[in-house]
This record gives C-alpha cells, sequence and structure tokens, in this order.
C-alpha cells in the first residue's frame, strides 16, 4: 500500500506496518476489547500470517489509528472484501484503547473510511456487521448514516451464548460528509 494517510477530525488513519502487529495482536486479546470481536485470542504470530496475506492484497485497505493529541496508537480499521465489479467493501474498526471508548474517536475513523470508500475508491456501497450487544458501535454506525439490513439470529458465540448479528450499509447516495 501506498503511503496513503486519512485525517478526520480527533484521528489520523496511517497503512498498517510490521511493526504495528504486536499492538493488533494484544488490543485482540485484551479481554476487554475482545468482547465484540469475531478474532480473537489470536497469537502474534497468527496476526504474523494475516498480515503476510493481505499486505499486497488489492481487496483491503488496513489502517492504524492515530490519536492527533497524542500521537498514540489507538486502533485499527480498514476497509476488506473490496469488490471493485459491485463497488462495495466491509467496514471494520477496533479501538483497542479502552481509555478512548465513548469519545466520539469511532465516529471520526467511521467517516473518515467513508469518504475514503465514496470520494477516493468510488464505492457505491459500504457494509458491516455487529453483535448486536455492541449498542455502543450501534450509535456510532447510526451516527454515520448506516441502517440496517438484517439481523443473524444467534450467528456469534460470544461470552458463553449465542448472540444476533446485526448487518448494516451505508449507500453512496445517502452518505453526507
Amino acid at each position: 500500500m501506498d503511503r496513503l494517510m486519512l485525517d478526520y477530525g480527533k484521528v489520523m488513519l496511517r497503512p498498517l506496518e510490521e511493526s504495528d502487529l504486536e499492538k493488533i495482536a494484544a488490543w485482540r486479546n485484551n479481554p476487554e476489547v475482545a468482547a465484540t470481536l469475531v478474532n480473537v485470542h489470536e497469537s502474534l504470530d497468527m496476526v504474523r500470517d494475516w498480515y503476510e496475506r493481505i499486505k499486497t492484497s488489492r481487496r483491503e485497505r488496513n489502517f492504524i489509528i492515530i490519536d492527533k493529541e497524542s500521537g498514540k496508537a489507538i486502533g485499527h480499521a480498514g476497509l476488506a472484501q473490496l469488490n471493485f465489479v459491485n463497488r462495495n467493501a466491509e467496514l471494520f474498526i477496533i479501538i483497542g484503547e479502552p481509555a478512548f471508548w465513548g469519545r466520539g474517536y469511532g465516529r471520526d475513523v467511521v467517516r473518515a473510511l467513508l469518504s475514503y470508500g465514496f470520494q477516493e475508491l468510488n464505492l457505491a456501497r459500504i457494509y458491516l456487521d455487529t453483535v448486536a450487544f455492541n449498542e455502543r458501535a450501534l450509535r456510532c454506525y447510526k451516527a454515520c448514516g448506516f441502517v440496517e439490513e438484517g439481523r443473524l439470529r444467534k450467528a456469534r458465540f460470544k461470552q458463553g451464548r449465542y448472540h444476533d448479528v446485526i448487518l448494516m450499509s451505508i449507500l453512496r447516495e445517502e452518505w453526507i460528509d
């Protein structure tokens, strides 16, 4: 990936680098963070294997989220499953530092990725999914213009029980920067 930087509100998104992998593994293994993630409890070797698969992929854009005020890396986000024929992609975001939760960082990251996806990549649709109990994420996505498309009942096993997954998307014509 080139050295593309995305700047929006309180965050800067810079391309993922190999030196970030330890931090990503730590975030995915933090029980507080992992409570809502799909891929958790991944060893550093597993994260390195994933990185080798995606680092030259045209179907993924991976970024590290930087808090502009402190310069600290606080998470990982991007667009995956890029499909340039159908012009859509899956948005993902992990705010890996709980101290930054509930303070608008997620919203700024989502808006930066929507702007990039719709303006730079010329996408028509961006979609995501999240567990139904992740109310903070659902509020963020709705505030950014995502609408619920469906519900997968009891689709994820987390914390000893099954949970519904909410499917959401936003279309280019619904997006307002």
